[in-house]
């Protein structure tokens, strides 16, 4: 049901981030009972759409979708320009992606902006098997996700602020997480309890619910306290870290976009994807606020990449 990766981490994290499932009971079966809460109290700016002329991408989007088997030349590319932001998120929407380009501005605008700061790209692929998503070096793809993926965006999102977005700390390798698993009886679902990080995507979700829908999960799930020592410190950890999970406010911090390649010229093979990275790496240390507002922090880049998220509901 799941598609497994080996998970890296690197460039300032000090832990590796066991990959060991959670022997832990689910206390439900999937987060569709979630979704309309998080629909309902998640808004999105305002924003304005640029849709690029053809002939150029960002490297990472042609990474992407070169990995899954799919042609570059069939993708759109877009720059989203939320209000709460003053620098665009470049996103990549394939032709025979199931989601359009405006469900996917509207559901990616509901995530707090200071935690969708953490996000770097946004690639929109079909996929002939079952919808899944992932996320590599801050840039999340997503795999045959229709319409309602609320969950899958704050679960990709929730990667990224594992990855460096807790003040360069990643939670689920610390061993105040590993505290957390044990208190509680129960994962938050199935998925949670393929490994530590699957468990803090997962609360990321949860967390972002108790802090958006009037009551919080408390009104919804009676069996929270199951499951809350994860998604209390979770939020406690974004709230320390700047109130990553609340709505509201402008980006403070983003990073660098990937390296802007013509069509022809983007890397495809490993080789050439491994000295593009190297190349965009030299590039950004010359001069990292390439591209980047005055006022906003600019972010270094994370490498990993996570397991594949199975959509679920």
């Amino acid at each position: 049901m799941y598609a497994r990766n080996t998970l890296h981490l690197g460039l300032g994290l000090l832990a590796m981030v066991s990959a060991d499932p959670i022997n832990k009971p689910p206390l439900a079966q999937n987060f569709g009972y979630l979704t309309q809460g998080l629909l309902d109290n998640l808004h999105a700016p305002a924003n304005a759409l640029d849709q690029w002329n053809p002939g150029s991408l960002p490297q990472a989007c042609a990474d992407e979708t070169s990995t899954s088997g799919l042609n570059p030349a069939d993708l759109t590319i877009y720059s989203i320009h939320y209000n709460d932001c003053e620098q665009p998120w470049i996103v990549c929407t394939h032709k025979d992606a199931p989601m359009s380009i405006t469900t996917l501005v509207d559901l990616f605008g509901k995530v707090p902006v200071l935690a969708r700061s953490h996000v770097r790209h946004l690639v929109n692929l079909p996929t002939s098997t079952n919808a899944n998503a992932y996320t590599r070096d801050g840039v999340i793809t997503l795999l045959g996700i229709a319409n309602d993926g609320i969950d899958v965006f704050l679960h990709e999102t929730g990667h990224c602020l594992d990855n460096g977005g807790y003040a360069g700390r990643s939670l689920s390798a610390s061993p105040e997480w590993q505290a957390a698993i044990a208190q509680d009886p129960n994962v938050p679902d199935p998925y949670s309890a393929v490994s530590p990080a699957e468990d803090v995507a997962q609360n990321t979700v949860i967390a972002t619910y108790n802090i958006v829908v009037p009551g919080g999960f408390g009104m919804l799930e009676p069996n929270w306290r199951n499951v809350y020592h994860q998604y209390a410190l979770l939020q406690s950890w974004a709230e320390d870290s700047g109130n990553l999970l609340a709505p509201g406010g402008t980006c403070m911090w983003r990073t660098p976009d990937s390296p802007t390649v013509p069509l022809g010229g983007a890397a495809t093979t490993a080789k050439d994807r491994r000295r593009s990275k190297v190349a965009a790496a030299a590039r950004q240390e010359e001069k990292p606020e390439d591209g980047i507002p005055a006022g906003i922090a600019v972010l270094p880049v994370k490498t990993f990449h996570t397991e594949c998220y199975q959509d679920i509901h």
